[in-house]
């Protein structure tokens, strides 16, 4: 009935489903407040609170993985903007070339 309790907690707090707190850090005392067991109870069950600890860090560590995440986009946006910028040059260039070929060609007709 105890480990129950815990594990019902550690859902609650890692799925972020609280109803009894709102902490932005998991904590082990947030843990003992969700389940509304005595400390020294929760303490006698040693693998659960591994177990939180272990579920808590994986969740903590999610911004981290996020911000590298929308870095990385933000670095290949810049990338992208940079090889259109590019492209737009070459085609203005290309568009120059064309105006300037046909402006031999009307020339070289003109002069046969």
């Amino acid at each position: 009935m105890e480990a129950s309790r815990i594990l019902d907690a550690i859902d609650a707090l890692i799925s972020g489903s609280s109803q009894r707190t709102r902490a932005a850090r998991l904590t082990v005392a947030e843990l003992i407040a969700e389940s509304g067991l005595r400390r020294d109870v929760v303490y006698e069950h040693a693998p659960l609170l591994e177990y939180f600890r272990v579920q808590a860090r994986a969740r903590e560590d999610g911004p981290s993985v996020a911000r590298e995440l929308l870095d990385r986009h933000q670095a290949l946006a810049r990338e992208y903007a940079a090889l259109e910028a590019e492209l737009d040059a070459e085609r203005r260039a290309n568009a120059r070339l064309r105006t300037l070929l046909a402006e031999m060609v009307v020339e070289l007709r003109a002069n046969v």
